[in-house]
């Protein structure tokens, strides 16, 4: 039996509306793990499907990051941080005093102490 509704009545936009938000919803849920990261990079909600979880998981596994980058990392936020004080707080460079970076691979963190004085 046909339907009697037409194409462009409110019903049928309402419909259609519901399954592209549906459709939309089902594949960001089976995202890959690529995708997922790069979601939660850009700070976008997203969820991996649990499918895909082990090879996420897997993935991180693999990936080793050495001291020198986790410095590198720690000495670029210090001196990101550095400009900010100066430009935003008015804090003078003589007042900064950076420390070295240093490498805490049981607690997985890089870290520069940043001492200001008065």
């Amino acid at each position: 039996m046909r339907s009697r509704r037409r194409p462009s009545s409110p019903t049928c936009r309402r419909t259609r509306a519901w399954s592209v938000r549906c459709a939309r919803s089902a594949a960001a849920a089976i995202a890959t793990p690529c995708d997922y990261l790069e979601a939660r990079a850009a700070k976008k909600a997203a969820d991996l499907d649990e499918s895909r979880r082990p090879a996420l998981e897997k993935w991180v596994a693999e990936k080793s990051v050495s001291d020198d980058q986790l410095k590198a990392l720690a000495a670029a936020r210090a001196e990101r941080l550095e400009k900010l004080l100066e430009q935003d707080y008015g804090v003078g460079e003589k007042r900064l005093v950076l420390g070295e970076p240093t490498v805490a691979r049981d607690g997985g963190h890089a870290e520069v102490v940043v001492g200001v004085a008065p």
